[in-house]
């Protein structure tokens, strides 16, 4: 006896909903997604001072932390948003070298300040303690913020 498509269909999507697990438990997620937007506004603020090539990457970061972060799972959508971390924080490395001195001191701290978070946070995820999840939210907070900010009023 066979059993119905739909069936089988929704029995292989009930299992790899199992097996994927979640990085964080949900209610968590909407903490990340909501700092997640903080990112929308510092795209905007740098397309309002024209900086058009960092707008363009800040969007970016934007609409995939925010395509992650709204169903945190282990899949192509994780993998595009750390790609697209990794791709903007080799921008500002690259970028740093046009700021003069005092900039580029602040922006080495803050980039040592974000290394620092991220190593913290993986080692407590490695723990499998939901604590790395503070870091995490520090992180978001304050990379938009320095962005925000120190970006333009410095």
């Amino acid at each position: 006896m066979f059993l119905p498509v739909e069936y089988v269909i929704n029995y292989k999507i009930k299992n790899i909903i199992i097996i994927m697990n979640y990085p964080i438990p949900r209610e968590f997620s909407e903490y990340l997604l909501c700092t997640s937007f903080l990112l929308g506004i510092a795209a905007i603020i740098t397309y309002y001072n024209m900086d058009y090539i960092t707008s363009f990457f800040i969007f970016c970061l934007f609409f995939t932390s925010i395509n992650f972060w709204r169903n945190p799972q282990y899949n192509l959508h994780r993998a595009l948003d750390m790609s697209m971390c990794k791709i903007l924080g080799i921008f500002f490395i690259i970028n740093s070298f046009t700021f003069c001195e005092f900039n580029r001191v602040l922006y080495n701290c803050v980039l040592l300040t974000g290394i620092i978070y991220n190593i913290i946070e993986n080692i407590l995820w490695v723990y499998d303690s939901n604590k790395w999840i503070i870091f995490h939210l520090a992180m978001h907070i304050y990379v938009s913020y320095f962005i925000i900010f120190i970006y333009y009023i410095l």
